[in-house]
């Protein structure tokens, strides 16, 4: 993955960039800022990556590069994306770490049996297809309600991040490739400095459509690819074949698919 271990060093202490560390889990370094989204969880569905227990442990214990964890998003409450009692271990050892999510999200990491610090508990509740700002340790985060993937998905809430510090990062959760999702945002006026998207998103060509027409960006992070011996569907290779026939007038694409992959973002 790596040409040598110090070049993956060099990457993991860029000013700037992103580390991959689970289904749709990323830790993004972005200065002095560490932020966490979806990073711990606990999938229920094999074909997708769980935080690896070396990767949790590290972050729970804070070893570097896993340490200092400013904030914490998580986008909704699915076991590929989010698990309360790996959420609530890490915020009882990391008692300055500040979680945001919606309200289903932070009341299962207070039934959590940890001794935690519920001060830093964040809850933010847009209605759909609307959104909520907040600051969090002079980071702005935009959270947008996206209605989930899937028509059996309609009723979860799930939150896109918008996370600005001087880098502008776009995470969509398991937002559904529809304009309702996007037109009445303002992602053409901003400059988005890198999104991360699940596979849909660069496989179908409507999506893809969705994005040029919707998002200012130059680069797009690909995530929630299965497990290459999970993948029964061959999820992996339809998405890269059909991203291949368009990526000439397409954007920059990055698959996420190593765990522990780290990536510039500028």
């Amino acid at each position: 993955m790596f040409r040598d271990h110090t070049e993956r060093l060099m990457l993991m202490h860029n000013s700037k960039n992103i580390t991959y560390v689970s289904n749709a889990g990323v830790l993004i370094n972005i200065d002095d800022k560490k932020i966490l989204i979806d990073g711990l969880c606990n999938s229920k569905v094999p074909m997708y990556k769980n935080t690896p227990v070396e990767i949790g442990e590290k972050l729970i214990k804070g070893v570097s590069p896993f340490d200092n964890i400013d904030i914490i998003l998580v986008t909704h409450n699915h076991s590929d994306h989010f698990d309360a009692n790996l959420v609530a271990s890490f915020l009882s050892q990391n008692p300055n770490t500040v979680i945001v999510s919606n309200s289903s999200v932070i009341s299962h990491i207070k039934n959590c049996s940890f001794s935690i610090n519920t001060d830093n508990l964040i809850k933010l509740e847009p209605d759909l297809n609307c959104s909520e700002s907040i600051k969090v340790k002079d980071v702005d985060i935009l959270a947008i309600s996206m209605l989930h993937e899937g028509k059996d998905m309609e009723d979860i809430n799930n939150l896109a991040f918008l996370i600005d510090y001087g880098t502008r990062v776009l995470h969509l959760g398991d937002a559904a490739p529809v304009k309702e999702n996007f037109e009445m945002l303002v992602f053409k006026e901003k400059k988005i400095d890198l999104l991360i998207a699940n596979f849909p998103y660069v496989c179908i060509p409507r999506a893809r459509k969705m994005i040029k027409n919707y998002i200012n960006t130059e680069k797009v992070f690909v995530v929630h690819l299965p497990h290459k011996r999970l993948d029964e569907f061959n999820l992996i290779d339809r998405t890269k074949r059909s991203y291949n026939r368009s990526k000439d007038k397409f954007i920059h694409t990055t698959f996420l698919e190593d765990i522990g992959q780290t990536v510039n973002i500028k």
